[in-house]
């Protein structure tokens, strides 16, 4: 490939006076002749390359072999502009490189990490201002993937006018070279630093007194003083003290840090200096107890509340995501939550307070009492189960107005599973949710609730969007009781009711709210006694009243492959035209559904294979209850000997199916992928069949071809066309009977200008998501129809298929596209680009950098915000037909494939 574009390039430089070319890749031996060409002055002609990238054929080339190239480079760099040399994958010594460093003109040198190190060193040893500016200027400033000795690094940073980017984890500098660095402060940004490197740094300027390097420590950290992880001692806390008065809007991270009990007066007076704050639950707690002792100077605590965006988490998981800390629990005291109270009193506004993995004394939670209605609480099941049984006393005045002020303080989602409810818990929920303006989601799942827990709820659970009764002892009396009081409730959406003690499930099904299987399972794996009730109760619905099937044609999103999209307004039976399937639906609900490639490994240790498309289904509100697959048997007796195969990532499970003339059924009670399948070598009986043909209008100069499908009727056609769409489909009858293993072959009426290969195929009907064509048939360009006839020959010849058969011959569609040119597509370009939002050009604009070919640089899309300079953009970058491609491609993945869209494209398709 590296050849063929030399020898384009070799041409563009000979006969073209001016050229522009976006990326170029050179290996040695083109570098060399290109060499030539320029020392004979033939290739001395104006040229641009964006991006010129080098590409050694050896991974270790000689020294005399890199001189020669560079040698080359530096001649072609003289000779045409180039704007960046690409030398990451070469591996290069770096004192070779001096030579192209001292280049004239703008150049950007990409280099590896090795190469860029090796040469940072020889900059070093040459002391050389001039050339140190120009490794900086051309090789960039981003040291960050280096490894420097301090010597290096001290030399470049003195040198430099602009700053360097370190990263102190690869580029260590020992303590007593911190005196000398702190001068250079403004010409560092460090990529990411230590907290021991701050904590010496900032004891450094605090013993020179030199306020005025704060401000550059803290701009080359990104306005961040780091000390999180340290014990700090009361030197440090001075040092901390003296950058935070010298500092303004400063940002301090004390995750983990250990601060003496005595200095943190000092360092809390200084907290308005502070823009923003980290810190653990455990120094938390002793800040809190600090200000709780700095009753005289108000202030304070509202002051650290503000810095913690009002939020009091006092759970272990920021410090456990950080630092990788095992999950603890925090106990507080009486004392602790005293000072918690008091915090929250003097603040400006109502504060978030989460106690998740902390255990609470009863007491405490008293305290906590009194700031019920400035709080907003998160916690786990156990601290709320505590509050719950601390709120109901005999005192029933006091229960409700504490009651109420917990509704307010309680997130959205209340989850109480698997902590069993007591009548005394039930009668606070209950209190809790009359107050309560309604929860998104209530979850008393395995809480061991009785008939007559529920009954004390039972007033109140209209206020819950989702609520789930999994698991519990509720029986056939609950459930006409929970029933009775749904009729009319429009504000619960779901109520999940699956493993309690119901039988009887009429009342239940015919209301789309009730879930009868498990919630919180996955997809399409149930609990057993679960899924034979409801497959039962469904069956016996159905059966009673037998609705009539309604045809319809889905929604299509076209990409490599074809997503199917039906809405259905009601319960009912739909079957789908493109593909022969059949939804039972309970009610109104979206299916998405898509062929997906079968996994042979997991049929390999069974006797099974695949015996029809696999189809993947999605139906996000779960009304699906039946499932009709097409089958392509003639007999129904053959048909028996078909299971459905229900596969979820690795697992797979085996439906045996009701069987009709046509379909094979299933009850189902989860979404995943479901195909047919029958044991090996057991179907050898004729099915039925479809002919697809697709004509190739101009195969050779004189001859077209035309492709001959033989395929089980169960395959959606529409699937075929997509993956072979550079040809034309040729709509034509396509009925017919097949027989497995039988010798089929092609003849026609024609004379002359016919010819099929191959002669005769054994047909094996193979399941997979690409299909292959069983024949190819070469005719005459002049040839526009014929009398086609696919022969089977098993015991005797019979004829299995014959129709007549027009040729579209308007030429293919190259010859459609050739009527536009290039500025009709800028044009339709634009207007589809005017019909996108910003979100949705935010996006685009991600999948031009992150495309797998001719990505565009993030640099080059910055500078073009019209819809003409984007547009042009990607015609220059990709070409008419490229861009094209990748248009399509882009409107598919936003997606955008609405009319308006789809009209201003498809022609050029």
């Amino acid at each position: 490939m590296v050849g063929v574009k030399k020898s384009i390039l070799i041409m563009i430089c000979i006969i073209s006076p001016l050229f522009f070319v976006l990326t170029s890749r050179v290996n040695e031996m083109s570098t060399a002749k290109l060499a030539r060409l320029a020392r004979s002055m033939a290739c001395r002609r104006p040229m641009v390359v964006e991006e010129l990238t080098l590409v050694l054929s050896r991974s270790i080339p000689k020294e005399r072999v890199q001189c020669r190239v560079l040698s080359g480079l530096a001649l072609l760099l003289r000779v045409w502009t180039v704007r960046v040399l690409n030398l990451i994958d070469c591996p290069i010594q770096g004192f070779l490189l001096t030579t192209l460093l001292c280049h004239q003109g703008p150049l950007t040198i990409r280099l590896s990490k090795e190469t860029r190190q090796q040469l940072a060193v020889v900059v070093y040893e040459a002391q050389d201002e001039e050339l140190t500016q120009c490794f900086l200027e051309k090789s960039g400033s981003d040291l960050s993937n280096c490894t420097l000795d301090w010597d290096v690094l001290h030399y470049l940073l003195k040198t430099t006018t602009q700053p360097i980017t370190i990263n102190l984890r690869r580029s260590r500098i020992r303590d007593q070279y911190i005196p000398y660095l702190l001068p250079l402060l403004k010409n560092v940004h460090f990529q990411r630093t230590s907290s021991q490197f701050e904590r010496t740094a900032l004891r450094e300027i605090h013993e020179q007194r030199a306020g005025h390097l704060v401000n550059s420590l803290v701009k080359s950290s990104d306005d961040w003083i780091d000390l999180n992880n340290l014990v700090l001692n009361h030197d440090d806390c001075e040092a901390l003290r003296f950058a935070l008065h010298y500092s303004d809007g400063v940002k301090l991270n004390l995750l983990l840090t250990i601060i003496p009990k005595e200095e943190m007066e000092s360092i809390l007076t200084l907290l308005h200096r502070v823009s923003e704050l980290r810190v653990e639950r455990k120094l938390l707690l002793e800040l809190l107890h600090t200000c709780a002792g700095l009753r005289r100077r108000r202030g304070v605590a509202p002051a650290l509340l503000t810095l913690l965006h009002h939020k009091l988490d006092l759970s272990c998981s920021s410090a456990m995501d950080l630092f990788g800390q095992e999950k603890t629990v925090l106990s507080l005291s009486f004392g602790d939550c005293r000072v918690i109270s008091a915090a929250i009193q003097e603040a400006d506004g109502d504060t978030e307070l989460i106690l998740h993995d902390c255990h609470v004394e009863d007491e405490g939670i008293e305290e906590l009492f009194h700031v019920l209605h400035r709080i907003h609480m998160s916690f786990g099941k156990p601290l709320l189960l505590q509050l719950l049984h601390l709120i109901f006393v005999e005192d029933c005045d006091r229960s409700v107005r504490l009651a109420s002020l917990l509704s307010r303080a309680l997130e959205k989602k209340v989850d109480l599973s698997h902590s069993p409810l007591d009548s005394r818990a039930c009668s606070t929920l209950a209190l809790v949710l009359e107050h309560s303006e309604g929860l998104s989601e209530l979850d008393l799942s395995d809480c061991h609730l009785t008939d007559t827990q529920l009954d004390v709820l039972l007033p109140h659970l209209h206020k819950v969007q989702v609520l789930n009764l999994c698991n519990n002892e509720i029986t056939d009396k609950g459930a006409v009781k929970l029933n009775l009081y749904m009729i009319g409730n429009s504000f619960t959406e779901t109520v999940w009711l699956s493993s309690n003690m119901i039988t009887e499930f009429d009342i239940l099904l015919a209301d789309n709210r009730y879930k009868l299987w498990p919630a919180h399972v996955e997809p399409g794996w149930h609990d057993q006694r679960v899924t034979s009730l409801g497959s039962t109760a469904v069956t016996n619905e159905t059966s009673k009243k037998k609705t009539l099937i309604e045809e319809f044609d889905p929604d299509k999103t076209i990409t490599d492959k074809i997503t199917y999209r039906f809405q259905c307004g009601s319960r009912g039976r739909f079957q789908c035209r493109a593909t022969g399937l059949v939804f039972g639906m309970r009610g109104a609900g979206i299916v998405e559904y898509s062929v997906v490639h079968w996994d042979r490994d997991i049929l390999a240790n069974t006797s099974y294979e695949p015996a029809g498309p696999l189809f993947q289904l999605r139906s996000p509100e779960g009304h699906m209850y039946q499932l009709h697959l097409p089958h392509c048997e003639v007999k129904v007796s053959a048909a028996e000997n078909l299971l459905v195969a229900h596969i979820c990532r690795k697992n797979r499970e085996f439906l045996i199916p009701k069987v009709t003339h046509s379909h094979v059924i299933v009850s189902i009670s989860g979404l995943s992928n479901y195909g047919k399948a029958r044991k090996k070598q057991s179907n050898s009986n004729r099915i039925q069949g479809q002919v697809l043909l697709f004509l190739e209008p101009e195969a050779t100069p004189e001859e077209q071809r035309l492709w001959v499908f033989l395929l089980p009727r169960d395959m959606p056609p529409d699937q075929v066309e997509n993956q072979h769409k550079e040809f034309t489909f040729i709509k034509t009858s396509s009925s017919c009977m097949l027989t497995p293993t039988a010798k089929y072959s092609v003849t026609s009426d024609l004379k002359q200008g016919f010819l099929v290969q191959p002669k005769k195929y054994t047909l094996h009907i193979a399941h997979c998501t690409y299909q292959h064509a069983t024949f190819e048939v070469f005719l005459n360009r002049s040839i526009t129809e014929l009398k086609m006839n696919i022969l089977e020959t098993k015991l005797k010849t019979r004829k299995r298929w014959c129709r007549r058969v027009i040729l579209n011959t308007p030429r293919d569609n190259a010859a459609k596209i050739k009527r536009f040119n290039e500025q009709q597509w800028i044009k339709n370009l634009c207007d589809i680009l005017r019909e996108l939002s910003k979100d949705e050009i935010k996006k685009l604009k991600s999948m031009m950098r992150n495309k797998e070919q001719k990505p565009i640089p993030k640099s080059a899309l910055e500078g073009r915000k019209s819809p003409e300079e984007l547009a042009e953009l990607m015609v220059e970058t990709w070409g008419m037909h490229d861009s094209i491609k990748a248009t399509k491609e882009f409107m598919a993945r936003l997606p955008r494939n609405d009319d308006r869209v789809t009209s201003l494209l498809q022609p050029f398709l």
